[in-house]
């Protein structure tokens, strides 16, 4: 091993590693600057801007081994080389510094073979489980794959003419996979769960399909082979996964976007989504309900119509805009330096919530918790002592909070203010559609969805009206009051038949900031 710390590519990829790590953090900062100020763009835009901060991730690293080794090997041959200022030494293996086992660059150098060894470990690993997802991609072509029959394949060919694509997608129901999957460059195949082309509702089943066509019409499977690559080539950074996982959010939001131009209807396609939101997918693969920590932002921009964006030519603003801010970032830090550290953190989460207490907790380095003082024109703030604080917000936007130290102002502090998003009813875990008479007697509960993630949250229902109403009779209605289902709804509940619909209308529920109105619920009482 102690002969591997001599050798010239070791040495480079080692060092490479070390730079790596500055290097990308860099490139990661500005992107995610970039990623902010761009959230009005539409995301074909922002998409290429993450690709392309991704592949710079590997361009740059890439450049540093090749002169890193190339240095190396004029060191190896007598010659010298010109070393910029800098405050790190990139020292060649023959250096006074590789020599010194006392200075840290021949400590480094000493060691860096465990680096590039643990390296090139990783890198095997990844790869190898990225060639078994690809071989499986295979084995999913043939094993358990069928043809649909030819209604559905002669439907499948218009909705492929409708997107623009010409060349040859095959439509297979497989009995392997849990949610449709698209894969293949040469030769793309769309999977559909076998039978869903049978039960799953017609208009729904469409517009996934075009989800699937539009990864096909984008080539989206060789640009994600490619990223892919580059995440296993640099996947001891934690930049690169972010860049990654935001790539692939904005390439889903892109498919979104052409199954709607494609005619999609964004109601059914948001009710075909939720609907296959727990199926499972593929690494290698891509499908309509990819990463589940960006369901519902997904949801949101089919349901909410988009905002009008600036002309085109502005779009190089935000990156010319984001060096700036992480120049006068860096700038402010050096500035910054000698003052003392201060810290204002919601204990709850990173914002504060109009209604309810928002506990903060304050320290300023060298300075006892009795002599910090906090000061906002927007919040009420109350001091509980030991460094603790409430702060009680009452309008939505932002709050500046001051901090003070000994009497002396030390720092500003900025935090979002929004009220807290509505809860959502729901009945067994459903918000509406079609259920047999069987599944809506089950188990009569009627309970509160939270779509916040704020701790303090927690509702209950107060009050709703339930309403059933059956083909050629006249509609019946039940009131109920503090939440509990009474005798009467149970019974309407159990009467249930196929044909009948319910309504469950004026829901109520009680939270920290009083009662809210709720969303209405409608089921459609259907066979088995």
């Amino acid at each position: 091993m102690n002969n591997l710390s001599s050798v010239e590519w070791v040495q480079a990829i080692g060092w490479t590693l070390l730079h790596a790590f500055w290097q990308l953090a860099l490139i990661g900062g500005i992107a995610w600057l970039w990623y902010r100020l761009t959230t009005s763009q539409n995301p074909g835009k922002r998409y290429a801007g993450m690709v392309f901060f991704l592949v710079l991730c590997l361009f740059v690293t890439g450049y540093t081994f090749i002169r890193l080794w190339w240095d190396f090997d004029l060191s190896q041959e007598g010659i010298m080389v010109a070393e910029p200022a800098a405050t790190v030494q990139m020292p060649g293996p023959d250096t006074d510094g590789a020599s010194t086992p006392a200075s840290l660059s021949g400590w480094l150098n000493a060691h860096l073979h465990w680096l590039t060894i643990g390296w090139l470990l990783g890198v095997t690993l990844l790869a190898l489980r990225a060639f078994g997802g690809y071989l499986f991609l295979q084995y999913l072509r043939v094993e358990g794959a069928q043809m649909p029959d030819a209604r559905w394949q002669i439907r499948f060919e218009a909705l492929k003419k409708g997107m623009g694509i010409n060349r040859a997608v095959q439509l297979l129901e497989s009995a392997v996979v849990k949610g449709p999957v698209t894969f293949g460059y040469f030769k793309p195949v769309v999977l559909i769960p076998a039978g869903w082309l049978a039960n799953f509702p017609p208009d729904q089943l469409e517009v996934l399909l075009l989800h699937e066509l539009a990864h096909v019409y984008r080539r989206d499977f060789a640009v994600n082979i490619l990223l892919s690559a580059i995440t296993i080539l640099l996947f001891f950074h934690p930049a690169v996964h972010w860049l990654s996982s935001r790539i692939r959010e904005l390439r889903e939001e892109c498919c979104d976007d052409l199954a709607l131009a494609g005619g999609a209807d964004p109601v059914i396609y948001a009710e075909s989504l939720i609907a296959i939101f727990n199926k499972k997918n593929l690494a290698l693969a891509m499908n309509a309900t990819s990463h589940s920590s960006h369901f519902s932002q997904r949801i949101r921009r089919l349901l909410t119509p988009p905002v009008a964006e600036h002309a085109d030519r502005f779009h190089l603003i935000p990156v010319v805009t984001s060096f700036a801010l992480l120049a006068a970032v860096l700038y402010a830090g050096f500035l910054q330096a000698q003052t003392p550290a201060v810290s204002v953190a919601a204990d709850k989460m990173n914002v504060l919530y109009i209604g309810v207490d928002n506990p903060l907790t304050v320290a300023v380095a060298g300075v006892p918790s009795e002599n910090i003082r906090l000061q906002s024109n927007e919040l009420t703030l109350i001091d509980k002592g030991n460094g603790n604080f409430v702060a009680l917000a009452r309008q939505p936007g932002t709050a500046t909070i001051s901090v003070e130290a000994n009497n002396q102002p030390v720092k500003q502090l900025q935090f979002r203010v929004k009220r807290i998003p509505d809860p959502m009813a729901v009945y067994n875990d459903l918000t509406s559609g079609a259920i047999t008479a069987e599944d809506f007697k089950k188990r009569a509960n009627l309970s509160v969805a939270l779509t916040s993630d704020y701790e303090g949250m927690s509702c209950q229902i107060a009050s709703f009206s339930l309403i059933r109403v059956r083909p050629k009779e006249d509609a019946i209605e039940v009131f109920v009051r503090e939440g509990e289902v009474n005798e009467r709804a149970k019974q309407l509940i159990e009467s249930a038949a196929p044909g009948d619909f319910y309504y469950f209308d004026t829901i109520r529920a009680k939270c920290p900031a009083g009662e809210r109105p709720l969303n209405a619920l409608v089921f459609r009482i259907v066979e088995k």
